[in-house]
């Protein structure tokens, strides 16, 4: 296997230091020197990348050692990043599944290989209980997530060219419209000279008959 599962907190102790909340850690580790920096998990991140494993890390949710933490941080609120693996090692796990391929999230199937009991001989038999069916309807959902928002794509683009459309019509109707106003403009201007040119030659005419 080339996944490392790295329970990188647990229910006794929150060893992780995070730079967005250091009480966490501070509060909820053993001590200062039992802890996960930042550079550790650097090193440990690496040492895995040369060696090709995936490190999927694991947080638990904190409990009776963290309440002091938890209370610091009552405002927190989870925010799941698109391109966020999502590991599933609980059943029922078609189920399990199911659910988080539908969000659209990228997912690494334990449940079949979480192996919780120690035991002898060929347990994996047991443990390897995921059928070729039930992995033929996780492809399909999977697929079906990944066609339905290359559908949704589409559309978006699809309005887009419309709504490009619509403007270039818009501005052909404005720049139309613009030349007309220009037109009538000039039309105004040329009249408002021969009104001029007009009271001009009504002054000389009063003038001239002593009007």
């Amino acid at each position: 296997m080339n996944v490392f599962h790295w329970h990188i907190v647990d229910d006794q102790s929150f060893p992780y230091d995070s730079r967005i909340y250091p009480e966490m850690s501070k509060k909820g580790a053993y001590d200062e020197t039992h802890t996960y920096s930042q550079g550790d998990i650097a090193d440990i991140l690496e040492f895995a990348r040369q060696r090709g494993i995936r490190v999927m890390a694991e947080f638990d949710s904190p409990e009776r050692r963290l309440t002091a933490a938890i209370e610091t941080y009552m405002h927190i609120k989870l925010i799941v990043k698109a391109d966020t693996i999502v590991e599933v090692w609980k059943d029922p796990y078609p189920e399990e599944m199911a659910r988080v391929t539908k969000l659209g999230y990228r997912t690494l199937l334990s449940t079949c290989w979480y192996l919780n009991l120690i035991s002898y001989g060929s347990d994996w038999r047991v443990q390897l209980k995921m059928t070729q069916e039930e992995l033929d309807a996780t492809n399909l959902q999977i697929n079906k997530v990944t066609n339905e928002s290359l559908e949704a794509t589409r559309r978006m683009l699809n309005h887009t060219s419309e709504t490009q459309e619509i403007g270039v019509k818009t501005l052909t109707k404005l720049a139309e419209q613009e030349e007309q106003l220009d037109n009538i403009h000039l039309g105004l201007k040329r009249l408002s000279g021969e009104m001029t040119k007009a009271e001009d030659n009504m002054s000389q005419l009063e003038k001239c008959c002593g009007l």
